[in-house]
């Protein structure tokens, strides 16, 4: 009897530990599935807040690269406003140096002009001082050639040839000077200049050889170079002597 209830006590108690070990096993598995459960929710909200802060950085960087594109843009007008500035004043610039340079050029070209007409002004004072001191020469020679014979008609007729010759070459450069307003008339100027100013030299260095005493025919060829060339014919403030070539005064 004793063994019989021992035997359904242990029954029992065996029964009730497995009950017990089975509400264990469960009450366990339940806690590692509620664990399991917190495990995924916390993995769920770190999720949700890893995209959130990615969200944040994106429209943030966004917003950043934004206001640089803005920043450039402004930039790029702005540096297209000062170019269009700059080539603005350099344009004004270009015109007011052109027009400043048309303005010298035709002050220069009115000084030109104006030296110009001074010095045919100043040439036809000489031309008729010379022609005065020719005629006052040609005079004298007339006068003289009165009372000789033969060689004094001669000296005559060289002394007028050489006055035509003076006179012509003050006529050529009258209308030389009158023409120099082209190029080609400046070009035949400059020429008939050089050609003038070699006889002049060639003239003066006869006169050099012999300061006091020249042939008329030198003495007008030496005053219209001078004339010619615009140079001065009082140079030498002696007062010039001639000979003539071809004979020899009489006692």
């Amino acid at each position: 009897m004793d063994l019989q209830r021992k035997k359904e006590e242990e029954e029992k108690r065996l029964a009730k530990e497995a009950q017990l070990g089975k509400e264990r096993k469960k009450q366990e598995r339940e806690a590692r599935k509620q664990k399991e459960k917190e495990k995924i929710l916390l993995e769920e909200e770190n999720r949700k807040k890893a995209e959130e802060e990615r969200l944040a950085r994106k429209k943030e960087l966004e917003d950043k690269l934004e206001k640089e594109k803005q920043k450039l843009e402004e930039d790029r007008k702005k540096k297209k406003e000062k170019e269009a500035e700059e080539a603005r004043k350099a344009e004004e610039a270009r015109k007011k140096k052109e027009e400043e340079r048309r303005a010298r050029k035709l002050k220069e070209e009115e000084e030109r002009k104006a030296e110009e007409k001074k010095k045919r002004d100043e040439a036809r004072r000489k031309s008729s001082a010379v022609a005065a001191e020719v005629a006052s020469v040609l005079n004298k020679e007339t006068k003289d050639a009165e009372s000789r014979p033969g060689k004094e008609d001669k000296s005559k007729n060289k002394a007028k040839d050489d006055s035509e010759k003076a006179d012509g070459k003050s006529e050529q450069k009258k209308k030389v000077e009158e023409k120099s307003s082209t190029e080609k008339d400046e070009e035949r100027k400059k020429s008939n200049a050089e050609k003038i100013k070699r006889e002049e030299e060639e003239a003066r260095n006869r006169a050099a050889q012999e300061p006091r005493k020249m042939s008329l025919a030198d003495m007008l060829k030496a005053a219209a170079a001078a004339l010619e060339s615009g140079g001065n014919l009082d140079a030498d403030d002696e007062e010039w002597e001639y000979e003539d070539e071809d004979y020899d005064e009489e006692d």
